[in-house]
């Protein structure tokens, strides 16, 4: 996408214009994760943005990050394979490249905006889309309070047997309360639609999730971690079947989670989630209530 691009191309100019004086003051930071993951699924409804289906898969991401005062530019990389057991499913590649920059308007204060292109990725609307997308956040940190907002526009494109694309905005709100180190409690929000040319693409959907993180031991390094979400969507042109009404459908499910995570910034990291959810929608093709299980473990150089 051109926009995207050419906003890119602004916060790599903007970063290599910063850098030039005091570099001796600069400060930067590299990193490389691997990453190993396992997924059980029992759902009987393919929708959603992540895993939908059992499998396996590997993934790496890279990232660098320079500071110049309160100025921040960041890149991140990353790669991810996913196998299905599925046999029916082709084997997943996604990629994705986003750079953002920040800025320290006061001392509590940050403003960000960032571009990204991410290339077969899984979303609500279709197993294999590609997706542009520009944001910007604001943010207000003052220990123990945190608060973000961010709106975030989106430009996708579906692989399919009749292409098409779509696009729409997010919105994304949180509040983190933090008790002391790893240990924290949080609420996100978020609102988004898509409109796309084929309309059974187009979408409404609202999220509320709540989690929690606290220590169990004394180095902190392994930590519980309980979240439960809720989420609502409704299909711009996606009838219920044998609905005389013609009502389109609207789906909705509650998934309360416990989970348990190991490591800290860098080094060793484990986390497992598992998590069941409870559904509920219009058309009774769509109301199978699932467990779902997922283990990763990897390492931060």
């Amino acid at each position: 996408m051109n926009q995207v691009g050419r906003f890119l191309a602004a916060i790599f100019a903007i970063g290599a214009l910063s850098a030039t004086p005091a570099l001796a003051a600069d400060e930067t930071d590299v990193w490389l994760e691997a990453e190993a993951r396992a997924a059980y699924s029992d759902r009987a409804v393919v929708d959603g943005d992540s895993i939908e289906a059992s499998g396996g898969g590997v993934g790496i991401d890279a990232g660098f990050e320079w500071k110049n005062g309160r100025t921040a530019v960041q890149f991140d990389l990353g790669a991810a394979v996913f196998e299905f057991t599925d046999e029916d499913r082709d084997m997943r590649t996604s990629t994705r490249a986003v750079a953002s920059l920040a800025h320290q308007v006061a001392d509590d204060i940050a403003i960000s905006v960032s571009a990204g292109h991410w290339d077969d990725i899984t979303t609500l609307e279709a197993r294999r889309t590609d997706q542009d997308a520009i944001a910007v956040e604001v943010g207000y940190e003052k220990r123990p309070h945190r608060v973000r907002a961010s709106a975030q526009y989106r430009e996708r494109e579906y692989e399919s047997v009749t292409p098409s694309r779509g696009n729409g905005m997010r919105y994304d709100a949180d509040y983190t309360y933090r008790f002391g180190s790893w240990y924290w409690a949080r609420v996100d929000l978020r609102a988004e639609d898509i409109d796309s040319d084929h309309t059974r693409r187009g979408y409404e959907r609202h999220t509320i999730r709540a989690s929690f993180s606290a220590p169990v031991d004394e180095a902190r390094l392994w930590r519980v971690r309980p979240q439960i979400e809720w989420r609502q969507w409704e299909y711009d042109d996606r009838r219920v079947l044998e609905n005389e009404s013609g009502a389109l459908r609207k789906d909705a499910y509650l998934a309360p989670e416990i989970g348990f995570s190991y490591g800290k910034l860098s080094g060793l990291k484990a986390r497992l989630r598992a998590a069941y959810q409870f559904r509920t929608s219009n058309d009774p093709r769509y109301r199978a209530d699932a467990p779902y299980l997922d283990f990763r473990i990897g390492y931060r150089f």
